[in-house]
């Protein structure tokens, strides 16, 4: 069972939803949630409230109003309000509090930040961007992989500029790297490369940004700890980068260095119901399967019969025991070679 709530979803035509509870230490706690006057959910996921005590129920975070968004780093919270606003709370050792501070207990100003439209952070990540209302992008926190973008891989408290990004669209930000998508619909990366993640063919970390190669019409970008997807406006995704687990769904475990399409269209294998085959042939898709249990590695025999096995058998001849026959006829039907 959680402890604490990761979504929270209400509807109803409410401004403000309080709830007051007694705590074991016999102090009064308000459990809230904000709503926009639209209804649309504000939400406020923290559980900074001036002290460093811990908390297995929400409490409220003190000096915030009119949210838009909130975006964890790995060891501190920030919230972008509606006038564009960003303010953050927490451990600030790396920089991400931006505000010039190591630590703060209640949330403070952003500094040198302003008309904000998006902020992300990532899996585990230190770092955290804005994209501002006039399309440029600041970046600030940890910085050893260049994932600021301001040709440094020194550590920033305050809000920089990321070099040559004007007309911006979205962002995507990874533990190490960092990704946006132009207006245009192309995309562009940098941070750490170890694996191929920024997508521009090479394994060069890149303290600036650079093209995401061979990939146009970009509508969605997000970016994990060593690999990146982005979807595109036809409804096909592609993936590049870490592949030990399967994460870029082409049907092997290798690394890739530029954007690979999957096996098949996830819109599509969502539509037909066929996710349950999809999670049988491709080795940990985690566009269709996050149950890493179930990572199955693919490989052929002598006569080029497709087998699946275990990734817990790391080697070993195909077609021997604990291997298990892929049937090609719903191959062909995954990949849209034939009729299903």
């Amino acid at each position: 069972s959680a402890l604490m709530p990761c979504n929270v979803s209400i509807t109803a035509d409410f401004i403000d939803i309080y709830v007051l509870l007694r705590s074991k230490l016999n102090t009064t706690t308000a459990l809230y949630a904000l709503l926009q006057k639209d209804s649309v959910l504000t939400r406020v996921v923290a559980k900074t409230d001036n002290t460093t005590i811990q908390r297995n129920l929400p409490v409220v975070v003190p000096g915030l109003a009119d949210l838009a968004d909130v975006q964890a780093t790995y060891s501190n919270t920030c919230a972008l309000t509606q006038t564009g606003l960003v303010r953050c709370w927490g451990n600030g050792g790396e920089g991400q509090q931006g505000s010039g501070t190591n630590s703060d207990l209640r949330p403070q100003n952003v500094a040198y930040l302003k008309d904000v439209v998006q902020l992300r952070s990532g899996s585990c990540a230190s770092h955290l961007c804005a994209l501002r209302s006039d399309a440029t992008v600041r970046c600030w926190g940890y910085n050893a992989f260049g994932q600021i973008g301001d040709t440094s891989q020194s550590n920033r408290n305050l809000p920089t500029d990321v070099m040559g990004l004007t007309d911006i669209a979205s962002l995507g930000v990874g533990t190490y790297h960092t990704c946006a998508i132009n207006k245009t619909g192309t995309a562009d990366c940098w941070g750490r490369n170890s694996e191929g993640q920024l997508g521009d063919n090479t394994n060069t970390l890149r303290t600036t940004p650079v093209d995401v190669v061979a990939l146009s019409d970009i509508s969605q970008i997000g970016a994990g700890w060593y690999h990146t997807c982005a979807a595109v406006k036809n409804d096909e995704v592609y993936c590049w980068g870490y592949n030990a687990h399967g994460q870029l769904g082409n049907e092997t475990a290798i690394s890739a260095k530029a954007p690979e399409k999957p096996s098949i269209k996830a819109t599509t294998a969502q539509r037909r119901g066929q996710g349950r085959w999809l999670r049988t042939i491709m080795r940990g898709a985690e566009i269709e399967n996050r149950r890493r249990s179930s990572f199955q590695r693919i490989d052929r025999d002598s006569s080029g019969q497709k087998w699946k096995r275990p990734l817990s058998r790391p080697s070993g001849t195909p077609g021997r025991p604990g291997w298990t026959r892929i049937d090609q006829r719903l191959l062909n039907c995954l990949r849209r070679r034939a009729p299903c």
